[in-house]
């Protein structure tokens, strides 16, 4: 029972490293990390309460895992369109975010807020998310490989791609096996929750350089557009630098 509380206490403390490197490299306000602080705040809330480290009643602990099951995917799935490669994709996976959120609304409606609303609400929504990120995934990593670029990108969907397998995973154990051993689901959870802290945190890292390289460059662009401002765009745009980093990305 002490290895236990000592992997819950790890675990914890592994839900909480991605928020802390968020805010440490000043990603707090960039794009969609914000949604990905809010994504992981009731998680850690909640698992505050399931180990007991902060009392309420069972109704509202009851509540506070109903309500993250209804928010995590849609959250999700909107802190992956920051690594859209496009507007079209962005505006595709923005109608899969909606469409989801009314079929949750359709479901709690007709069977209200319930173990079998709950169940049949989150399976669609996790294959979605797995689907999305195993996708960009799979591009990242081959520009990473091929070309030593957008690493932090292929870290971060990889370590999202793993943790909704292992809530998959958890998913078919509690709903398909009916299985009713919570330290042992704990147990699962936790491991799983420290891997992706691990890649999460890492990815974080990478990216944070990409973006300082990428704001580098843009403040370059800007500075050469000021010096040629009077001057023939046309030869300008043959003798500067090329910037644009995301060219072959999606090739």
């Amino acid at each position: 029972m002490i290895t236990y509380y000592i992997l819950a206490f790890v675990g914890i403390a592994a839900l909480i490293a991605p928020v802390i490197f968020i805010l440490a490299t000043r990603l707090s306000i960039y794009k969609t990390f914000p949604i990905l602080i809010t994504f992981y705040t009731p998680i850690i809330f909640y698992s505050l309460i399931a180990e007991g480290i902060i009392s309420v009643s069972p109704e509202m602990k009851n509540a506070v895992g109903v309500s993250l099951n209804i928010v995590e995917i849609p959250l999700m799935l909107l802190f992956i369109t920051y690594f859209s490669p496009s507007q079209k994709f962005t505006k595709r996976l923005l109608w899969v975010v909606g469409i989801y959120i009314l079929f949750v609304v359709g479901i709690i409606i007709s069977k209200g807020i319930t173990v079998k609303a709950i169940n049949i609400i989150l399976l669609p929504g996790l294959l979605i998310t797995f689907m999305m990120t195993a996708f960009l995934f799979s591009k990242f990593l081959k520009t990473a490989v091929v070309h030593g670029r957008r690493v932090g990108k292929a870290i971060l969907t990889a370590s999202i791609m793993f943790n909704t397998g292992v809530y998959i995973i958890l998913y078919l154990i509690i709903y398909g096996l009916n299985a009713t051993d919570p330290i042992s689901l704990f147990i699962l959870y936790y491991l799983g929750a420290i891997i992706t802290s691990i890649t999460l945190c890492a990815g974080i890292v990478h990216e944070r350089r990409h973006i300082v390289k990428l704001q580098e460059a843009l403040k370059v662009r800007k500075e050469l557009a000021e010096v040629y401002k009077n001057t023939d765009r046309s030869i300008v745009f043959r003798n500067a630098p090329m910037l644009d980093f995301d060219r072959e990305l999606w090739n």
